[in-house]
């Protein structure tokens, strides 16, 4: 499946802005009848308030089945070098799923640290 990815607004601590309408979600979906895994990746560009330009790539998994349920992606953040978000080029993150109004995605994006 291809989900368009239409636009919305994302705001952190560090950074806020819009999603530039253009990218797109991939989902590959597997079951084995009795559970249904779906393989992420979502591609799409951001634009800070500031007028930063950054992609993204963000790929994981969502299943569904005995189990329960999961999800959880590891977005990767392609940002200017000389751009002050330039230490997300530099960083891990993971991203999960946040309670969200219908026909909407909200997430959680964590920067790993140790």
């Amino acid at each position: 499946m291809v989900i368009p990815i239409t636009g919305g607004i994302f705001e952190g601590p560090k950074l806020k802005g819009t999603i530039i309408p253009g990218g797109a979600d991939y989902q590959y979906q597997k079951s084995d009848g009795k559970n249904l895994r779906t393989e992420l990746e979502a591609i799409y560009s951001i634009k800070t308030d500031d007028g930063v330009y950054i992609h993204v790539r963000n790929c994981g998994i969502f299943s569904v089945g005995e189990q329960g349920f999961y999800f959880l992606t590891a977005p990767k953040f392609e940002a200017p070098e000389d751009s002050p978000y330039a230490w997300l080029n530099n960083a891990i993150f993971i991203c999960g799923p946040a309670p969200s109004e219908p026909n909407t995605v909200r997430l959680n994006i964590w920067k790993v640290v140790r």
